[in-house]
């Protein structure tokens, strides 16, 4: 068999596509991690609102409250939270729901680590009723000024009343945030949150937190979910114009 001798310009030619195959696979090996992150990061909120909605009915309509004191207050206080009310109440059945695989590496810190970190050590999936404080260090933050809060004296004219928003007034549920994403925002020591603002400017540790690349996956008052660019800057601006129309489910803008 007569042996064939490939030119130079032949071996770079044959070698170009390998070459790019080998430059674009980290490319694609990161694009199905961040989709398979926001897949599961989706799903965990659609179950969370399934568990609010089936909360709703037990308690007159009303979401449950951000979070309050049992107790004597201070150390010897029990912390109920949102997440611990459906957590208790059986509404939602995986206490893994609470926690995003796109988050984990963002908590830096003792808190971050051990409470906010699926796999830590604190946390409300490897404790669920001992200590329910913990679940105040969950990945995902609910809309507590207007649905699950009193703070603008929405639901009540006493603002320390413990009332919240019925689930079937809320005003364009489409277009009104529910929960999303949520940190501290912390550089060394950063951490979940329970809890968003529709101001950042005066809640600074309020955040939705935008671990998917820049981009936060938001639950929305009806459902559904979206996965929102840029959320600080255009979700929590903190304008008056914005904060009504993002997160005041009173109004139906």
């Amino acid at each position: 068999m007569k042996k064939q001798n490939f030119t130079l310009a032949e071996l770079i030619v044959s070698a170009i596509p390998l070459l790019a195959m080998a430059l674009m696979l980290p490319a694609l090996y990161a694009k199905s991690v961040t989709e398979t992150t926001v897949t599961a990061c989706m799903n965990n909120q659609k179950q969370i609102s399934i568990a609010l909605y089936a909360y709703a009915p037990a308690y007159g309509g009303h979401a449950p409250y951000v979070d309050y004191e049992l107790g004597e207050g201070g150390s010897n206080a029990t912390r109920v939270t949102w997440a611990s009310a459906l957590s208790s109440g059986q509404f939602l059945k995986d206490n893994v729901s609470y926690f995003c695989p796109a988050a984990a590496p963002l908590f830096k810190g003792t808190l971050g680590e051990q409470r906010s970190r699926m796999n830590g050590t604190e946390t409300c999936i490897s404790q669920p009723q001992k200590y329910l404080e913990r679940y105040r260090f969950i990945n995902y933050g609910i809309n507590h000024e207007y649905i699950a809060g009193n703070f603008g004296n929405w639901h009540s004219g006493n603002a320390k009343e413990l009332v919240t928003m019925k689930l079937a007034d809320i005003k364009n549920p489409a277009g009104k945030i529910m929960a999303a994403d949520a940190w501290n925002g912390g550089k060394t020591n950063s951490f979940g949150r329970h809890l968003i603002s529709g101001n950042i400017v005066s809640n600074r540790s309020n955040r939705i937190n935008p671990c998917h690349g820049g981009s936060a996956v938001i639950l929305w008052s009806d459902g559904h979910v979206t996965l929102q660019e840029k959320p600080n800057e255009i979700i929590q601006k903190g304008d008056a114009a914005t904060i009504r129309h993002y997160f005041n489910a009173t109004k139906g803008e």
